[in-house]
């Protein structure tokens, strides 16, 4: 929906990783951004917020 409409439109989704295929990406976003940053982790076959673990360090995942 970004790419169609853009971020102006579409801004609010986040963006997602899937590991370990992104580590290298997500170990990058998560050393530039700021240290308030949240971040949250869900298995697989995992829906709904049930099985998520939250994190604010990378130390975490």
């Amino acid at each position: 929906m970004q790419v169609h409409f853009g971020k102006k439109e579409f801004g609010f989704f986040p963006q997602t990783y899937c590991l370990p295929y992104d580590s290298k990406l997500l170990k990058r976003a998560f050393e530039d951004g700021s240290t308030k940053q949240k971040w949250i982790v869900k298995p697989v076959r995992s829906y709904g917020f049930g099985h998520s673990k939250y994190f604010a360090k990378i130390a975490y995942l």
